[in-house]
């Protein structure tokens, strides 16, 4: 039979992280994973569109979505707690998540230190 503390315990994960001990519950975790999930998306999507822009230019319409796109994108990096960084070469990931203390000069200098999101 199942503890007090047990019980009160279900349905959450502790972990220590740099010194600092986090606790989170099931929800939370279902919630970025959803986060996470859509960022890929969007990754592709972008991706797939500066393909698009590399060999033949982008039409208004595809304009506009690569623009819906990269604000959605800063949107839920934010919730997580970061800042998105959009790298527009095809040859590579087009999706990063950095620290929000970084700079513009930052990003585009260290973006690959952030998490590449494929």
């Amino acid at each position: 039979m199942m503890s007090r503390q047990g019980e009160k315990n279900m349905g959450q994960i502790s972990s220590l992280h740099c010194g600092e001990k986090w606790t989170w519950d099931l929800q939370d975790l279902r919630e970025v994973d959803a986060a996470l999930q859509l960022l890929r998306k969007i990754s592709r999507r972008l991706h797939r569109l500066h393909e698009v822009a590399c060999n033949y230019g982008l039409s208004s319409r595809q304009e506009r979505r690569e623009e819906r796109l990269e604000k959605q994108a800063e949107e839920i990096a934010r919730k997580l707690g970061f800042q998105a960084y959009i790298q527009s070469d095809p040859r590579g990931c087009a999706l990063y998540l950095v620290p929000l203390n970084w700079t513009e000069e930052e990003k585009s200098c260290r973006y690959s230190s952030g998490m590449a999101i494929y």
